[in-house]
């Protein structure tokens, strides 16, 4: 759940770009001018979004001018996604915003598609919308599913409007099994608001992000083995502990809530695990 810049581009932009080469001369001067009505329908969008409340913006199928959701998905679609296209440097260019192509839904997985925040189903107007297309790894783009919230409690956190970065949100506890196991959850300490709270939690039960973070963490602890025999043989529990610690300060330094972060935090506190004879 990382925060990205805004887009570096509108409506207007999309539009004019994506009905350069449509033939149609009819329908191209039809979207040329229902332009006005894209870029007031953004700011409509803006305005909620920085309130939280997108919940609220009703639904809308056909728009000005006649022009249906159908109309627009294929636009999108044909002028705006599709390689060759004259949309297609607009759409990778919005792609391109998250650090290191990492999805901002998840914080792991690589940015391969856009993810409508809104719908594309259900609000036509907001197809094209630039502030509407969120950088997304294929996995989040598919649990997200194409609904929309019913209350502010149910609204994802928006990438372009939200930023939750420093706020300790992810948690974990460890397992003390054979192998261990971290699971991963939303923090309960954490002071904000419950809406927010309920916001979190929404997306991360949504996106399935404890059972992909506790995978790869996984993964991790059974890379760390070798090192850690070496360490836990030379310098004991102590050089284990410290060793956990350097890396959680690293990765805390870079993102306070990837999953690799809380991973060595929950391992560095782990007694058990600390003491180990062997790993």
């Amino acid at each position: 759940m990382r925060k990205l810049k805004f887009p570096d581009l509108n409506v207007k932009e999309c539009i004019e770009t994506c009905v350069l080469n449509l033939q149609d001369i009819s329908k191209k001067q039809k979207y040329l001018e229902t332009i006005p009505y894209f870029l007031e329908q953004e700011k409509v969008y803006i305005d909620y979004a920085q309130n939280g409340q997108l919940n609220n913006i009703p639904s809308n199928v056909s728009i000005q001018n006649n022009i249906t959701n159908l109309d627009m998905k294929k636009l999108y679609k044909s002028k705006f996604a599709h390689k060759g296209q004259p949309g297609y440097e607009l759409y990778n260019q919005i792609k391109s915003i998250p650090a290191n192509g990492i999805c901002p839904l998840c914080g792991h997985r690589q940015v391969s598609t856009i993810d409508h925040y809104l719908p594309q189903s259900l609000y036509t107007s907001y197809i094209l919308t630039p502030v509407n297309m969120i950088p997304a790894c294929a996995d989040c783009n598919k649990n997200k599913l194409d609904e929309a919230s019913n209350s502010e409690d149910e609204n994802f956190i928006h990438p372009y409007f939200d930023d939750i970065e420093n706020i300790p949100w992810l948690d974990a506890s460890l397992i003390e099994q054979e192998p261990p196991c971290l699971v991963y959850r939303v923090s309960t300490d954490l002071n904000i608001s419950n809406t927010l709270k309920n916001r979190i939690k929404r997306q991360f039960i949504a996106l399935k992000l404890s059972e992909l973070y506790s995978i790869m963490a996984a993964e991790v602890i059974s890379g760390l083995k070798y090192h850690l025999n070496k360490i836990a043989m030379t310098e004991g529990t102590d050089g284990v502990r410290r060793y956990l610690n350097e890396h959680y300060e690293s990765y805390k330094e870079y993102h306070v809530n990837s999953w690799q972060t809380v991973a060595y935090k929950t391992l560095a506190n782990n007694d058990w695990f600390c003491n180990k004879k062997s790993y």
